[in-house]
């Protein structure tokens, strides 16, 4: 028997975090942790969420007792769905075995509401990862960020992220694609840039780590980046953004009050020399 018991809400914000982005999602219990890993359908994004037991931390409880490592597809709207019939806040919690996977909402009460599972397929990751070691790192809010892309969302449906060599640089822009002609001027474009320079006295302000002494740009999707900053914002108010050129780019967070972690990762567009 393998067991994760996890409050609701945090369930409950863990699976309509991934429903915005997949369907199935896939299950990998181990020793070590609790992990769930998803692609979207466009194969665009991708993300891998872990959770595990954490020291003066009591509300998630896992407990594994196999050698071999387990693995299980299912779908997102089966969980929420059995999420919608739950009162109040009970525990929930994943029971699998080699067969079946049940999920379960428990009580104070002696209430015990219950679903089978039925295992799906999930697609498999792409190939090309994040190698976060080798990247640029810059630390910052999520919502400051998407603030920026809620505007650039207007000019063009990309946006380059950059990192200077030698500099606690990071800047965010873009411009239009295709030419306005406005009150009879000529045509001209239309653009957007956001800098950042890290302030060494203001904790708040984004933190850059510029490994290697090279420039780095990635150009990612405004709709895509934007909308995985409006959920990351919902869970957390910190996170890491992890560049290389013309790799995907990846963003790491925790969530708050509970020991989940999660890295999600976007596809690059290919810039033309």
């Amino acid at each position: 028997m393998k067991i994760l018991e996890m409050p609701k809400k945090a369930w409950v914000d863990l699976f309509k975090l991934i429903n915005n982005y997949t369907d199935v999602v896939k299950f990998k219990a181990s020793k070590k942790e609790f992990r769930v890993e998803f692609v979207d359908p466009a194969y665009v994004l991708y993300g891998m969420i872990t959770i595990k037991e954490k020291k003066g931390n009591e509300d998630v409880v896992y407990y594994y007792d196999e050698d071999a490592p387990y693995e299980f597809g299912f779908d997102i709207g089966d969980a929420l769905g059995l999420l919608s019939h739950c009162p109040s806040e009970p525990l929930l919690m994943v029971q699998y075995d080699d067969d079946k996977t049940v999920i379960r909402f428990l009580d104070e009460h002696g209430l015990d509401i219950w679903q089978d599972l039925e295992d799906v397929a999930v697609s498999p990751w792409p190939k090309t990862k994040v190698d976060f070691d080798k990247c640029a790192q810059v630390h910052m809010s999520p919502k400051e960020l998407y603030d920026v892309l809620n505007i650039a969302d207007g000019i063009n449906d990309c946006v380059k992220l950059i990192t200077c060599a030698e500099t606690s640089i990071f800047a965010c822009t873009t411009e239009s694609e295709v030419e306005f002609c406005l009150d009879g001027l000529k045509d001209i474009k239309r653009g957007l840039t956001k800098t950042w320079v890290e302030e060494k006295d203001n904790e708040t302000a984004p933190t850059v780590i510029n490994k290697g002494n090279k420039d780095r740009k990635v150009i990612v999707s405004t709709d895509y980046l934007k909308k995985l900053l409006h959920d990351v914002s919902r869970v957390t108010d910190a996170m890491i953004l992890y560049i290389d050129t013309n790799y995907p780019i990846g963003v790491k967070f925790s969530f708050k009050n509970v020991p989940i972690t999660a890295e999600f990762a976007i596809a690059p567009r290919i810039e033309n020399e």
